[in-house]
């Protein structure tokens, strides 16, 4: 799950992603699925065990699908 990353982008460290599902997914159900979920919420607060470096983020919605990623390393194309 570490690598999750670099399989969704060109991000080369470790990070952790979260997904989401929902017909006609927009930036604004997505956050409002992830929020609803005590688990993911946690990783988007950074909070409860999920308390991480985080230095980069990447962010992709197609079809019926978001995810989310958090990485540990900075963006190299930032």
């Amino acid at each position: 799950m570490w690598q999750k990353p670099g399989e969704l982008s060109i991000y080369p460290g470790l990070g952790y992603e979260i997904s989401a599902m929902s017909t006609r997914m927009t930036p604004e159900s997505a956050l409002s699925l992830w929020q609803g979920s005590p688990g993911h919420n946690a990783v988007i607060l950074n909070q409860e065990g999920w308390t991480q470096p985080w230095q980069a983020i990447g962010v992709g919605i197609a079809g019926d699908y978001a995810h989310v990623w958090f990485g540990h390393e900075p963006d190299p194309l930032r």
